[in-house]
């Protein structure tokens, strides 16, 4: 499902020369002086990462009738550093509205995440929501969370509702769209619980496992909805995680009905050994 993309960077060379038309002087023979030629150069902004705000707003529209049956949770749009070479800290996102030019500068959080403001006037004018890092280096994606959940919880109903806005609406994350995937969106609710569709999230760290609770029920996700496994490496260029996210993405199975939308996905990192030795002696024959 990849989505927009910007003109590649380069300088232009502009060489103009003033043609003066010629005047004879009754005086005398000898040619006019003739201007000196004029170079000018102008180079064009290297291409910033941006997305289109209508598309934002739609899917906030969206997710309202969700967020009413569920009101604890939250809808983010969050970016990802996908490439070395920019320092995030320095990250800053706003509104641009290319008709009269100006910028509303929305709050950011601390881990990337944002939310917009409703204004018709740049709705009007299909503004787009424009970062200061360069184009191609970034990640985003549509995140709900619980309000005062842990960061390793998540809950299977959120994380379908997520990958719909983002697939349907929001069109932030790089990803294989096939052509069967629209005859597919057509004709589902909801493409992301479609059987041979999958859809992946980012940790906040890199995965050792996740692991999944409905009632009485448990069960781990198997290696290979870990960390992109299901994906060919002639596919990786076409996709956000393949570089600096590739550790930190699962893959919770959103289109297996036996799990509802109540239950649980925990995430255990790498770097906790509490968490990964209980996970090991669990999983012991």
């Amino acid at each position: 499902m990849p989505r927009q993309s910007l003109p590649r960077h380069r300088a232009a060379l502009l060489l103009a020369a003033a043609l003066i038309p010629c005047v004879r002087s009754r005086a005398a023979d000898a040619p006019p002086p003739s201007e000196p030629q004029k170079v000018e150069v102008t180079a064009r902004e290297q291409p910033m990462e941006q997305k289109s705000y209508r598309d934002l707003l739609a899917a906030m529209k969206r997710f309202e009738p969700y967020q009413a049956a569920h009101p604890d949770a939250r809808l983010r749009f969050r970016i990802w550093q996908r490439k070395d070479g920019v320092d995030l800290s320095q990250l800053r996102v706003w509104l641009y509205d290319p008709v009269d030019f100006h910028r509303v500068e929305p709050p950011l959080a601390a881990d990337g995440s944002f939310t917009v403001p409703v204004l018709a006037d740049l709705r009007e004018h299909d503004a787009v929501v424009r970062t200061n890092m360069p184009e191609g280096t970034l990640a985003w994606m549509v995140s709900i969370t619980r309000a005062g959940d842990d960061e390793r919880h998540h809950v299977m109903g959120d994380l379908r509702e997520a990958c719909l806005l983002d697939v349907d609406f929001a069109h932030l994350a790089r990803a294989i769209k096939p052509p069967a995937i629209y005859a597919i969106d057509a004709v589902s609710s909801n493409v992301c619980t479609v059987r041979g569709v999958d859809w992946g999230f980012y940790a906040e760290r890199p995965v050792f496992s996740a692991h999944l609770s409905a009632g009485g029920r448990h069960a781990a996700l198997l290696s290979d909805r870990l960390h992109g496994a299901l994906a060919l490496p002639v596919f990786h260029p076409l996709v956000d995680w393949s570089d600096l996210l590739r550790d930190r993405l699962y893959s919770p199975p959103l289109n297996d009905a036996s799990w509802p939308d109540d239950a649980t996905v925990d995430v255990v990192y790498v770097d906790d050994p509490d968490e990964v030795a209980a996970v090991s002696n669990t999983n012991k024959p």
